[in-house]
Formats: C-alpha cells, structure tokens, sequence
C-alpha cells in the first residue's frame, strides 16, 4: 500500500484516467484550486487488485480551523483493507491540522450497500456541493440519433438559429477567451438577477478560462448580427465534457432564438469531432428552469450518492453547522 503523493504531480492524471474520474479530481482542477488560495494533496492507496485514491481540497474556516473536501471522490474501490488503510492516513493528519471534519461527494451512483458502508465507517449524509443529480448524452452515438433524442422544441430552435443567421464561435486560446470573460459577466450578472442564482467572482471565471493541461477549458459564443447574445464555459478531461457554465442576453429580439439550445448542440457536435464520448449536462436538479432544459436534450440521468462528512471535532462541527443555517 501506498499513502500520500507529494511529488508525483505529473503521474496524478493517469491514476485518475485509470479510475474514471472527474475533472474535478485532476491536477488542474487542484492548481486552480491552489490559485484561489487554497491547498491540495493526493493519496493513492494500493494492493495486488484494487486502488483507492482522492485528491483533497484544503478549505479555511474560522479560528485557523479548516475542513477537507474531496470533489467527486474518493475513487476506485472501497475495499474494507484499503478503506480502513486511508481513514487512518486522514484521522492522522486532521489531528496534526487542526481539521474539523472530511466531506467526500464520490461520483459513484445511488448504492444503499455502499452508503450502509459509509455510515458504519462513521460518515454522516450532508447537503450535496456538486450535483447530484445530472443527465449524460452518449455522444458516442450518430449526429441523426442524438437529434432524434431531442424534443421537438429543440429540434425547432436548433433550426431556427441556424436558418436565423446565429453563428457559433468557439474559444479555445487564452487570449481568445479573455476577450469573452468580461462579455461572459456582464450577461451572468443579468441572467443571475432574473433566475436567482448565486454566481462566482469575475476573477473566478477568468481563472478558470486559463486552465490548461489534461483539463481543457473552451468556451462557446452564439453571435447574431454582430452581438454575442450567449456565451457557455465547457471542461473536457480524457474522454467526458462537462457543461459548466452558462449566459444569455435577455433582450427580447433575441429570445426566440433560444441561443444556449444552439450553444449546447453545436458542442455536442465539437466534442464528438474531437474523440469525446460523453457529455455531462452538469446538474438536473427537478424544480429547475434549466433542469428541464437539458432534459430536453435526452440522453441518461443519473443519481449520485451525495456528499457525506467524517467528523472530527463534533463541538466545531455543530457551530459550523449552524452558522451555515444563519448564513443562507
């Protein structure tokens, strides 16, 4: 068995290529993490037949306390022998660290076995940070299938933005995306006023823009007339793209053009061209706008077990929680 990986960077996105992982799980999602201020290790725990491994985010809390989170992870597999390895490995450190408790939100589907396991290595179920419930369109599939996957309303506005004139850019160069971020916030700041979302700093985004590596970030722009009316963040990691983010203009000349259903295909089109098999619409939470929206783009959904905490310090425990309540 192996424990913590301090100088391996460049061998970290192979282990997570070999278990299927999330962007989120990537060295580049780590040093963007790290670029935020924040602090990333790895474990990798190993036998003769099975890895488990996870990439930790460092997160601040008050009184130089903090807690650990884990994306998307651990991954591979939860076998007692390495399972009880690694909890041991964490317990060790979050005493030396001064860390109240561990969330992990691994990306493995609703299992009652394996959240039976959970709650008896001491895990508590907790509110999901990253969806829970999304839909994946296998791109693997024909152009002609996938569209007949469709529904007819967004079979009729693809058409009609492509008959309309609207014009599909795509941003891949740093450069190029720079000149979209401060587009990108204006048109979140409106689209988050009217739909009542919360959204990122402005820096955050144009940081996220910059990743680069295994990890690509491109960005997708619906022009029509000379105007950018729609701009989506898109992360693509080994063979899966993941719809991130995503704003539109709310002039009414241009709604009917429904400008982010032709974004979202004509990305489906650049990702099968470029060897990507999946597509992850990112959150399909049911009472959402934008829930049905990607719904109507067919493809599978799918139900992860949620996130869940290991506790360390019960008394810091309770008052986070609490002043989580008050701070909603």
């Amino acid at each position: 068995m192996s424990a913590e990986l301090k100088n391996e960077q460049q061998e970290w996105n192979k282990v997570v290529f070999q278990l299927g992982g999330s962007f989120l799980e990537s060295k580049e999602w780590a040093d963007f993490q790290n670029s935020l201020g924040k602090q990333t290790r790895r474990f990798v725990f190993k036998d003769k037949n099975s890895t488990l491994a996870t990439q930790i985010i460092k997160h601040p809390l008050k009184f130089n306390y903090f807690y650990f989170y884990s994306p998307y992870g651990p991954l591979g597999d939860f076998k007692k022998e390495l399972w009880t390895e690694f909890l041991k490995e964490i317990k060790k450190i979050a005493r030396e660290e001064k860390i109240v408790f561990w969330r992990i939100e691994p990306e493995k589907q609703k299992n009652e076995d394996l959240e039976e396991f959970l709650k008896s290595s001491g895990f508590k179920k907790t509110k999901s940070v990253q969806p829970k419930i999304t839909r994946i369109i296998d791109l693997t599939k024909k152009e002609e299938e996938l569209l007949k996957e469709t529904e007819h309303d967004t079979r009729y506005s693809i058409r009609l933005a492509s008959r309309s004139g609207v014009e599909i850019k795509i941003a891949e160069t740093k450069e190029e995306k720079g000149e979209l971020i401060p587009v990108f916030n204006e048109l979140l700041k409106k689209t988050s006023l009217e739909q009542g979302f919360k959204t990122y700093s402005d820096d955050y985004y144009k940081k996220v823009s910059e990743i680069d590596g295994d990890l690509k970030i491109k960005i997708f722009s619906a022009v029509f007339n000379g105007e950018i009316i729609a701009v989506s963040f898109f992360a693509f990691f080994g063979d899966k793209g993941h719809y991130l983010y995503s704003a539109s203009s709310k002039k009414s000349e241009y709604r009917r053009l429904n400008a982010p259903t032709f974004i979202l295909w004509s990305s489906f089109l650049d990702a099968k061209k470029n060897g990507i098999k999946t597509m992850d619409l990112w959150d399909t939470r049911p009472g959402k706008g934008y829930s049905e929206f990607k719904k109507s783009f067919g493809g599978k959904e799918i139900e992860y077990i949620g996130a869940w905490d290991l506790v360390f310090n019960k008394p810091l425990y309770f008052l986070y929680k609490i002043a989580k309540l008050f701070l909603k």
